[in-house]
C-alpha cells in the first residue's frame, strides 16, 4: 500500500501508466496544460511521471519539450506488469482509465478517472466518488460520471492534511472491492467485449480481468 507523506508542503507527485495511443495520449495532454497552469499561475509544485509506449508517443514528448514547466514532466519506457504496483505506489496521485486507474486505488492510491477521447481538462473525479455497482469504470464516457475539472481534484488533494489524505487513499482502495464481485466481473466483461477500439486490439473481457485479479 502507498505511504502518505506528512508534508502538506511537499510537491504533488502524479503518475500515469499504461500504452500511448489516441485516445489516452488526448487525457495525457490535458492533464499537462492543467499541471502548467497550476505551476505557473498559483505556484503549486506538481510533477508529472508518464511511463508508456506506442504510436502517441512522440507527440507526449514534443509536448513536455515545449512545456513552460518541462523540468516538471517526464516521460519513461513501458513498466512491465510485475514492476507496476512498486512504481504506482512512489506517487501521490494516479491518472487514467481502465485496468491501470483499478490497480493504481487498489493499492491505495488516490486515484482521478481519466475519460476516453476527452481534450478538455476534466476527468469524473476520484475513483472513490464513482458508483461502481452501476457501471464498471473502463475509461469510457459514462452518464454516472460526474465532470470535474482535473485542477479542481489537485487543488482539493492540495489542501488536505495528512489524516484526510489517508482517508481518501482508504476510499479509493476500498472502492475496487466491488470488482472482486461476480455480478461486477460480468458487467466488465461485457463491456470490453462491446468496445470496438478494445476488441481491434484482440483483447477479451476475460483476458483483460486475469491481468487485473
Amino acid at each position: 500500500m502507498i505511504k502518505i507523506r506528512d508534508d502538506s508542503n511537499s510537491e504533488i507527485r502524479i503518475v500515469t501508466i499504461g500504452r500511448l495511443v489516441d485516445f489516452k495520449t488526448c487525457t495525457i495532454l490535458a492533464m499537462i496544460s492543467a499541471i502548467e497552469k497550476l505551476n505557473s499561475d498559483e505556484g503549486l509544485n506538481i510533477t508529472y511521471d508518464i511511463y508508456g509506449n506506442g504510436p502517441s508517443e512522440k507527440a507526449v514528448a514534443d509536448r513536455i519539450k515545449i512545456s513552460p514547466v518541462s523540468d516538471k514532466l517526464k516521460l519513461h519506457p513501458f513498466v512491465p506488469k510485475e514492476q507496476y504496483l512498486q512504481t504506482v505506489i512512489q506517487y501521490d496521485l494516479f491518472f487514467g482509465m481502465a485496468g491501470a486507474l483499478i490497480l493504481a486505488a487498489s493499492a491505495g492510491v488516490p486515484s482521478l478517472i481519466a475519460v476516453q477521447e476527452e481534450e478538455r481538462e476534466i476527468s469524473y473525479g476520484f475513483i472513490s466518488d464513482y458508483d461502481q455497482e452501476k457501471n464498471p469504470i473502463f475509461g469510457d464516457r459514462s452518464r454516472f460520471g460526474n465532470e470535474k475539472k482535473i485542477s479542481e481534484s489537485i487543488r482539493y488533494y492540495h489542501q488536505l492534511n495528512f489524516e484526510e489524505k489517508e482517508a481518501l487513499s482508504k476510499k479509493c482502495s476500498l472502492s475496487t472491492v466491488s470488482y472482486s464481485t461476480e455480478s461486477t466481473k460480468l458487467r466488465l466483461i461485457q463491456k470490453i467485449d462491446n468496445a470496438p477500439r478494445i476488441n481491434n486490439f484482440n483483447v477479451r473481457g476475460i483476458g483483460f480481468l486475469k491481468n487485473i485479479f
